[in-house]
């Protein structure tokens, strides 16, 4: 889906975030924002190639 997702992707596979395990909660939350973040400039940046924006 892009590079944002796949950073988390490598850091969650390598096991880069001790927050995991002391605030889960926060770092899901966070998770959820960034990946969000990666739909809405992908989708802004295809409609915006196709001439929709």
């Amino acid at each position: 889906m892009g590079l944002l997702p796949g950073q988390w992707g490598f850091f969650l596979a390598m096991g880069a975030v001790p927050e995991l395990r002391t605030e889960p909660i926060r770092v899901a939350f966070h998770l959820a924002a960034e990946f969000a973040t990666a739909f809405s400039l992908l989708t802004g940046g295809i409609a915006l190639l196709r001439g929709a924006v």
